[in-house]
């Protein structure tokens, strides 16, 4: 059965960042495959991978964070996809709030979700986390939001 939700994180130097993301995707109320994508691995990396569950694609040359996304892309196997960073943190119920917004707009084909950036002394909201349905391919009829409890704004 093809799953309904894929998690990428590009990863680049990431041994820092990249147990805490894995651990916030690990806690979701709705569990979902996550692919770790790199050209650039690190000693400990497939350890880290197999801790969480993780499938790691390692990949050459390094050619770039697009590179990195496009080769964890054509590795998910989802009806959707959305990409990480190797320094996010999700809150539990991300990936099922979000599936429950597309849910109730069945053409939509790329959702967008707002974060927080945290840095000492200060957070801020911004507008960027992507979701996209591959399989659907990308038209645009102009954007849709929803606010934070997946009302229509």
């Amino acid at each position: 059965m093809t799953p309904l939700v894929s998690i990428g994180i590009r990863t680049y130097n990431g041994e820092k960042f990249l147990r805490d993301c894995l651990e916030s995707l690990r806690a979701q109320t709705r569990p979902s495959p996550i692919l770790i994508s790199t050209s650039t691995a690190w000693p400990g990396l497939e350890a880290l991978a197999n801790d969480y569950g993780a499938r790691l694609e390692i990949h050459s040359p390094n050619a770039g964070i697009g590179r990195d996304w496009n080769a964890g892309l054509a590795k998910a196997n989802s009806t959707w996809v959305t990409l990480a960073h190797q320094d996010d943190r999700y809150l539990p119920t991300f990936t099922e709030r979000t599936l429950s917004v597309a849910a109730r707009h069945p053409d939509t084909v790329l959702v967008m979700t707002g974060y927080i950036q945290e840095t000492p002394g200060s957070s801020q909201d911004r507008r960027n986390a992507v979701w996209f349905s591959p399989d659907r391919g990308l038209t645009w009829d102009g954007p849709h939001y929803v606010d934070a409890e997946g009302e229509d704004a």
